[in-house]
């Protein structure tokens, strides 16, 4: 806060030069007494020398009374004025200074406390006639002397604006000191306001936990995850993505999803069908998809994708999220060989079984055709 910016009660100017109301006053009544006393003084040297004469001299001072007093009053008005505005400005800033829900104190040179306005009570619980003249580190650290990172510490010194979080007991506040510099440049003080932060601090902490439980749960995942952005521009992805795609360093730094993709294309089997499913995909906003992308050294990528979108359905870009299932496809191929292998095995041994029942059958035809009885059942048992 510079002199020079601000309305100076002692000059009675604004800061961009143009006179107050009361300074126009003061100006109108000399511009009134000059003459008068002009006139006064014409009168008492060059006239009545000349005319006074004991018949008119009463005359004449009652005409300089008259002079003297309009005079008088003409500049005790003005005064009135002066005092009347200067009492009307001082209690408008009051008003202001104790509207302010912040907690403000106006601090000299030596950073000691002038004046607090009504919020000190209301937010730190602290009588206000109690702190004048008091160091403010000493009432809010119950230290002498600046504590690191102290703003108002820092201002002395910059001669501009410092800001600082500190947590003071239980509580979390931003202070920020802005110097009063006086017509020589030279700190005169400054404006030291607090703004109680507890709860965007606990906000912000919380998030930020979830932030680092949500990159550590991605960074565990066997699957490699990336996010990027409505326009295509990578702005997470995890470790095991970089890993199971072998993405070199350049192609990360450039945060462009074209780049990766450079990259990726080259080590599938398909790769035109692949790249068609991502355009697709980024035109359709809305869609989800589940497919396999086969590599050219053998394996195979199960690849998910689904939009991100905000409380009002925005859509903000999309993740993609790739696993391994080479193995998994491995096993399932293995397994699908050996049911093969059962299903031919069982139908070697039911053509085995209708063949021997077919014998049994031309033994008995073979037995009646004798004269003998059958020997075997319906069933193919031996009779006894």
């Amino acid at each position: 806060m510079k002199a020079d910016t601000h309305t100076d009660l002692h000059s009675g100017e604004t800061g961009n030069g143009i006179p107050c109301r009361r300074q126009l006053s003061i100006a109108f009544a000399i511009m009134a007494v000059i003459p008068l006393l002009t006139c006064g003084y014409f009168l008492s040297t060059y006239v009545l020398p000349y005319t006074v004469t004991s018949e008119n001299i009463f005359i004449v001072s009652f005409v300089n009374v008259v002079l003297a007093l309009c005079g008088y009053f003409l500049l005790a008005d003005a005064v009135r004025q002066q005092i009347r505005s200067l009492a009307e400005t001082a209690k408008q800033w009051e008003v202001t200074f104790d509207t302010v829900k912040e907690v403000v104190w106006l601090l000299d040179a030596n950073m000691r406390i002038v004046r607090a306005n009504r919020a000190t009570e209301t937010s730190l619980g602290l009588k206000r006639q109690a702190l004048t003249g008091r160091h403010c580190c000493e009432v809010l650290h119950g230290i002498p002397a600046p504590v690191p990172d102290c703003p108002t510490a820092r201002a002395a010194r910059s001669l501009k604006g410092e800001r600082s979080a500190i947590r003071i007991g239980d509580r979390w506040y931003e202070i920020t000191a802005d110097p009063i510099i006086d017509e020589g440049g030279r700190y005169a003080g400054a404006v030291h306001m607090m703004t109680d932060i507890t709860e965007e601090r606990r906000i912000q902490e919380t998030l930020n936990f979830q932030k680092v439980l949500l990159e550590a749960q991605n960074e565990a995942s066997i699957e490699g995850n990336l996010i990027v952005d409505e326009k295509g521009k990578m702005l997470w992805h995890n470790r095991r993505f970089i890993d199971i795609w072998n993405l070199p360093g350049d192609a990360l730094e450039s945060r462009s999803d074209d780049e990766a993709l450079r990259v990726v294309l080259d080590k599938l089997v398909d790769p035109d069908a692949f790249l068609a499913k991502v355009q697709y995909l980024y035109v359709n906003h809305d869609q989800e998809s589940l497919d396999e992308a086969r590599l050219k050294d053998g394996r195979v990528f199960e690849r998910y994708s689904a939009p991100v979108t905000d409380k009002k359905g925005v859509y903000l870009g999309r993740v993609w999220s790739f696993r391994d299932v080479t193995e998994h496809r491995r096993a399932e191929s293995r397994i699908e060989e050996q049911l093969a292998e059962l299903r031919r095995w069982h139908e070697s041994m039911l053509d085995r079984e209708d063949r021997i029942l077919e014998l049994k059958r031309e033994v008995n035809q073979l037995s009646a055709r004798v004269g003998e009885r059958s020997r075997y059942s319906e069933m193919g048992e031996r009779q006894a």
